[in-house]
């Protein structure tokens, strides 16, 4: 994964420069040390993204912040605490365009959830409605809009009567 080219007329370029929201990193919660360690080998060796893409790891301290005190360094990266129980995986992609957030997540469930070796998380992207929220709010929203998601999917969503 490498910047897109910002002359083409394409995503990436100058004409859809206003799609990209927040810094270009990837947010992971409820990942164990060994789990965070093999999406940063991932990062680098599958994307090539290392290098543009911070990798931020939650602690106890980001989960009580905004995302955007996350995504900007200023979650309490003196607190190496992690919460118990852990949050469910979930990762928030920021800084990225709708085809590269696609591509992350194809990759990932092609090399990482495919081997075994990092279960499948959660998805969501850092948008200007969630920039503000409490990070530990965010995930417990995004978890319930996955399980619902995934309840309506097989067939178990809301029934509604029709009259």
């Amino acid at each position: 994964m490498v910047p897109l080219d910002t002359t083409t007329g394409m995503p990436g370029s100058e004409d859809c420069a206003d799609a990209l929201f927040g810094p270009t990193a990837m947010l992971l919660i409820g990942f164990s040390e060994a789990e965070t360690a093999a999406v940063a080998f991932w990062l680098d060796s599958a994307l090539g993204a290392a290098e543009h893409v911070d990798l931020v790891t939650a602690t106890a301290a980001t989960l009580a912040g905004t995302l955007a005190d996350a995504l900007q360094g200023d979650s309490g990266a003196l607190d190496p605490s992690q919460p118990h129980p852990p949050p469910p995986r979930t990762v928030i992609l920021s800084g990225m365009y709708s085809a590269e957030v696609v591509e992350v997540i194809a990759a990932w469930r092609a090399d990482l959830a495919e081997t075994g070796t990092v279960p499948e998380p959660v998805w969501a992207a850092a948008v200007p409605n969630n920039w503000g929220r409490i990070v530990s709010d965010l995930v417990e929203a995004i978890a319930a809009d996955d399980a619902a998601m995934r309840a309506a999917k097989a067939g178990g969503g809301e029934q509604r009567e029709v009259f």
